[in-house]
């Protein structure tokens, strides 16, 4: 395989998608079953990437399951979108985000704003890291919330974190080193989806977030805002399509408060997302709050209903006929609306 994809990438390298696609994997663990009980599966990895979930080490725990394998995948790569630079906190549930923070001071206020997003599902959940996870986090996630979780993750662990986690026998906990300086090399490889007698292969969704930053609005954003959106539209991109994010500033940093998925409606799946923040105790929190969504608006009916419930500013990627009917609502309720070109659909 090795041999072939070299020689197709040296008489064909203008070529993006070859005739032919020659893998070889290796098969690393039997899961005890597949997405549902009745389904075997087993994990494989691709022998010719140096870099992936087989990098990951196992320091405690049951073991690791065919939907853990899926979730701890989009945990890695919404890490990899965010980087190291501040305390990240990502909680999943089936591959999508159901809180987020980002702190600029320290990881326990990080971890408390992603928790407080929506508690009931982050029970069960994916929690991962982008730095050393601290004694102070272990204790307030396993004596003081007292939740069970499936699957933490992070770099690395204190010492005293690792005894606290380890209370909790049937908890996976992964330690996976520097993998998030490596997104360049690990996006090199493509993603690739089975379908029914064959596959579908693209490039991974890895580019920057935002292609333009084109105000579309009457009204502009500060840096802070603007930060605040490129969070949303970041988080909006991991939750599956059609999602929308709304997410809420404070004195160093900004966290998620309402986030939906999973809809075949724009104007529902903000709806949704207003519907949970409201139920997690965040309605005061709505009131000039920041919205992203992962696709245009086809009519301004959706952004609507986001100002109505408070938000200020909106992100999009823009690109739907009604574009200007859409920034004409904006400026009638006093909204920034942002266009950034790159849409980020997750289905």
């Amino acid at each position: 395989a090795s041999i072939v994809n070299y020689l197709k990438n040296y008489y064909y390298p203008d070529e993006k998608m070859g005739t032919q696609l020659v893998k070889v994997y290796e098969k690393l663990q039997d899961c005890r079953y597949g997405e549902n009980w009745d389904q075997d599966a087993a994990y494989y990895r691709d022998v010719n990437a140096k870099y992936g979930l087989h990098d990951l080490k196992k320091l405690g725990g049951k073991e690791i399951s065919f939907n853990n394998y899926l979730d701890i995948d989009s945990c890695i790569q919404i890490l990899l979108d965010f980087g190291t630079e501040n305390h990240v906190t990502a909680i999943l549930k089936h591959t999508s985000p159901n809180g987020m923070a980002i702190d600029r001071k320290t990881q326990l206020k990080s971890v408390e704003m992603a928790f407080s997003c929506d508690p009931m599902s982050a029970f069960g959940g994916i929690w991962g890291f982008n730095q050393n996870l601290s004694k102070e986090v272990a204790d307030y996630i396993i004596n003081k919330q007292k939740i069970f979780i499936e699957v933490i993750m992070a770099p690395s662990f204190d010492p005293e974190a690792l005894e606290i986690l380890k209370t909790k026998p049937n908890m996976v906990i992964l330690e996976f080193g520097n993998l998030l300086d490596y997104r360049e090399e690990i996006y090199k490889f493509p993603e690739i989806r089975g379908i029914l007698g064959g596959v579908l292969v693209q490039e991974y969704d890895h580019k920057p977030i935002v292609k333009e930053w084109n105000i579309v609005s009457n009204k502009n954003v500060n840096n802070i805002e603007k930060n605040a959106l490129i969070f949303a539209y970041k988080v909006s991109k991991w939750a599956k399509s059609n999602s929308a994010c709304f997410v809420q500033t404070y004195d160093t940093g900004m966290y998620t408060i309402g986030i939906g998925a999973g809809q075949q409606s724009r104007v529902h799946v903000v709806n949704l997302a207003i519907q949970k923040a409201i139920e997690f105790g965040h309605e005061n929190a709505l009131i000039d709050s920041l919205m992203g969504t992962d696709s245009f608006f086809p009519f301004p009916d959706g952004l609507e209903v986001a100002v109505k419930a408070g938000a200020k500013a909106i992100i999009n990627p823009g690109g739907s006929i009604r574009d200007n009917a859409v920034i004409e609502r904006a400026n009638e309720l006093d909204c920034a609306l942002v266009f950034c070109g790159k849409r980020v659909f997750r289905h």
